[in-house]
Parts: C-alpha cells; sequence; structure tokens
C-alpha cells in the first residue's frame, strides 16, 4: 500500500500516512493483541485491493486487474462486509477506461474466491446469501450511523482521531482524484450505515470502530493526499508549526487558569486535569452549540460521554443513590447517609434535587422512586419532574415507601433527561447544616 500510494503522493507521505494509520487505528490492537478475529486479514486484503487497484490502473493490464480483484474475494471472505470496497475497485476501472474485459477479469476474480463463503452458508443455512446471526441482526435503519463514527462508546473518531485527518484528506482528493475520493466516502459512509444498522453497533466488547478495517486502508489515502497538500505550505511557512505549538500551550493555559479559579491552593495530578478539561471542552461545545436544539445536545453528549440506561449502563434501570456516578448527580444532593435499617442514601435538600437518566431512545416508562420523609417532617409531599414536566406527586410518610410515575415517550429525549424531586417542605431546625433535609431518596428505579 505505501509503495502504491507513493508513485502519487511522494515516498515519505506515503510511509507515514500507511504506518500513521496503521498503529493508530484498531489495527494495531487486531493484529497484536486479539490477533484471532478476521479484522487483521481484513484490513491486509482491502489493502491490497487498493494498492492493486492504484498499480493496475498505471499498468492497465489485464493480470493486474485480476489481481485486485482477487484480493477484494479474499476481503470479503474474511469479513462479507468489505462488499462495498468494490466502488474503489470500479472508481480506478473508471478512470483507466480499461473496458469490459477488465471489469469482467476483476469480477470472476472476486467471485472465484469469495465463493466458499456462500456455499458453506448454503450447507449450514440453507441460503447462499444469508446474515448467520439472525434476520433481527441488522434492521437496515441506519440510526447508530452517526454514533459509530462520533461516540464516546467505541467511536471511530472518538476513539482513533488521528483518522479524521485521513477523512480530511479523502475531501481534498474530490478535486485531483475525484473518482477515488467519491467511492471512498461512499465505501465510508456504507460502512457507517451497516454498523449503525446492527443491533449491537458499537460492537459489543470491541477496541474502538473495529468493524472499520475495510475503510482504514481508504483512510491512509486520504492521509497521503493530506499529506501531499500540506507539505509545500509547511515548506513556505516553516514557523507555522511552532505557531500552532504555542497555540495549543496558550489554550492549555487557559483551561488551568479556569479549572483552578475559585478552588484552593492544592496539587492537581494530571489524571484529575484530563477529567477537567473534557469537562471544560464539553462545556464550551453546549454554550457554543447547544443552542442549536436537543438533537445537537444529544450529539455532544454520545460524543463526549456515550452513556445510556439499558444500552451499556446499568441494566435494568437501576440508579441507586448511594453509588451513583457523580456525572449523573446534579446539584441538591447530600453527601451518602446510612439509615438505622443499613440502607445507604442520599437527603434531598431543599427545594429540590436532580439526577440525570440517559436514555438511547424514548419509550414509555413506568418506574417509582424509594424515599422516606424525616421524622420532624409533617405532611411532607413530593412532586417528580420529567424535562420540566410533572409526572407524579405523592404524600410521603416516614417510612420507605415506592411513589409510582408513569413517564410517556413524548417526555423523554434522546440523550440527558433531567428527572427531578421537588419536596413542598424542608426538616425544622436551628441554623445547623442540616436545615434543608427534605427526604432520603433511596434509588429512583426504571423497568
Amino acid at each position: 500500500l505505501a509503495r502504491s500510494l507513493a508513485e502519487r503522493f511522494g515516498t515519505a507521505e506515503a510511509r507515514l500516512a500507511v504506518i500513521a494509520v496503521a498503529t493508530a487505528s484498531p489495527l494495531l490492537y487486531y493484529s497484536f493483541v486479539q490477533p484471532l478475529m478476521s479484522h487483521g486479514l481484513t484490513f491486509a486484503f482491502a489493502a491490497l485491493c487498493v494498492a492493486f487497484t492504484l498499480r493496475a490502473e498505471r499498468d492497465r493490464s489485464l493480470a493486474a486487474w485480476c489481481l485486485s480483484g482477487a484480493c477484494l474475494g479474499l476481503a470479503m471472505l474474511c469479513r462479507a462486509q468489505s462488499a462495498p470496497l468494490a466502488l474503489f475497485l470500479l472508481a480506478g476501472l473508471w478512470r483507466s477506461r480499461a473496458g469490459w474485459k477488465a471489469a469482467l477479469s476483476a469480477t470472476l476474480a472476486a467471485s472465484a474466491l469469495f465463493l466458499p463463503q456462500p456455499v458453506v452458508w448454503k450447507l449450514m443455512y440453507g441460503s447462499l446469501l444469508t446474515i448467520p446471526q439472525g434476520s433481527g441482526f441488522v434492521d437496515w435503519t441506519g440510526r447508530h450511523a452517526v454514533d459509530v463514527l462520533i461516540s464516546a462508546d467505541r467511536g471511530l473518531f472518538n476513539w482513533h482521531p488521528l483518522l479524521l485527518l485521513g477523512l480530511a484528506g479523502l475531501l481534498l482528493a474530490l478535486r485531483g482524484s475525484r473518482e477515488y475520493g467519491v467511492a471512498a466516502l461512499g465505501v465510508l459512509s456504507f460502512t457507517a450505515y451497516l454498523n449503525g444498522s446492527v443491533r449491537d453497533s458499537n460492537a459489543s466488547g470491541a477496541f474502538g470502530g473495529r468493524r472499520f478495517d475495510l475503510v482504514l486502508p481508504l483512510l491512509a489515502f486520504g492521509l497521503a493526499v493530506l499529506l501531499r497538500v500540506i507539505r509545500p505550505v509547511l515548506e513556505k511557512s516553516p514557523l507555522l508549526l511552532p505557531a500552532l505549538g504555542a497555540t495549543l500551550a496558550f489554550a492549555w493555559n487557559v483551561s488551568l487558569i479556569d479549572g483552578l479559579s475559585g478552588r484552593p491552593a492544592a496539587p492537581l495530578p494530571l489524571e484529575d486535569l484530563a477529567r477537567l478539561q473534557a469537562v471544560q471542552a464539553r462545556r464550551a461545545a453546549d454554550a457554543t452549540l447547544g443552542w442549536l436544539g436537543p438533537g445537537v445536545r444529544n450529539l455532544i453528549y454520545r460524543s463526549f460521554v456515550g452513556v445510556f440506561a439499558y444500552q451499556n449502563y446499568r441494566p435494568g434501570g437501576d440508579f441507586n443513590l448511594a453509588d451513583l456516578e457523580p456525572r449523573f448527580l446534579k446539584a441538591g444532593w447530600s453527601d451518602v447517609q446510612i439509615w438505622d435499617d443499613r440502607t445507604a442514601f442520599r437527603y434531598l435538600l431543599f427545594p429540590e434535587a436532580c439526577i440525570i437518566i440517559p436514555l438511547d431512545e424514548p419509550f414509555d416508562i413506568r418506574g417509582f422512586i424509594r424515599a422516606r420523609s424525616p421524622a420532624r417532617i409533617k405532611e411532607q409531599r413530593l412532586t417528580i419532574v420529567l424535562n420540566g414536566r410533572r409526572i407524579a406527586e405523592a404524600e410521603l410518610p416516614s417510612s420507605w415507601t415506592e411513589i409510582p410515575f408513569t413517564a410517556p415517550r413524548a417526555f423523554w429525549r434522546r440523550g440527558e433527561n433531567d428527572v427531578c424531586i421537588r419536596a413542598a417542605r424542608k426538616r425544622p431546625g436551628d441554623e445547623a447544616g442540616d436545615l434543608a433535609f427534605a427526604a432520603a431518596v433511596e434509588r429512583v428505579q426504571l423497568p
């Protein structure tokens, strides 16, 4: 692949592009840590298909087109989802005006080497073409097509941000190598659509975007294009990279100033600083883009957090206040307390306390809140509010009580949802720290 790209974009650019994609993508993991899966081999044959296509356009020989088709067939034999790579091969045929013989040679070679797979499917499942995981494995909606690219839950560009430069290069390729640029973007788009249509769009226990193995050689192509474009710019402006470094140092300094403002002087471990800067980045995204609406706020949440009930967090919807992650606790709660019966809980601080419940897809939900009123509060009453809409209201006695609620689908939104509990009264007493205690809340329970 590096040799084929070098003929178009230069040796240094090609080598750097291929090495960068190979070492800063899921390929490294699936070549050395988990090599028994198919992704390393799929990348290998996809890379050969891209390389031989570029070579066939140069040589214009039937043998070269046959080799390109054969590698496509082998990539499909590893993973049938590699079929869209045929678009890149077709782009090469179109650019070289190769004719029907070259197209037929490539097609026959690809079909011959892919043939063992449909034969096995026929023997095992009774059909030459099938989805072995079952008909419900792919719903063809593509509803998670963006998530598989941009999501904290194994999104390709979240986990492997260098690949974004490859995408930028593919967009630049639309000028000088239009057919290849269009084909590569088509392969990437269809792969995202397909991966976003499967039941486990996050690829279960994957390391990053493992199902984009066939796209990685195309992103190496794009990165080589980008490096070729920016090299003359850097030669003319040698201080551009130092200026970029100084700008990043300025941003780092501003981040420290913002993060330490109002805090007592104390050490700031790098791991704490990293978390702080991630929060700052998300806050900046919300402030600058959040006004565009709940859809954009949902995208920001998925990009920075990507954790959802019923998907990858707390299956069963059990939100225990005692062990709930801080990211899902909003203002209005005390520290964790222990009741006489050993029940762990948090006090709701008058007048209101909220938690965040993230949902991938809204649906009608019936749940309950388990709470009790402090003995000194007479006739306590709680109101449960979802995203600003009241969904339940009930008296709260001084014994542990489950307050049911019904939250229709229309009240929920994709991404973060605010579930707030409002108290009518606070615990009476002197001017002490417990003045605002209004209710002991043990959990918010979804189905």
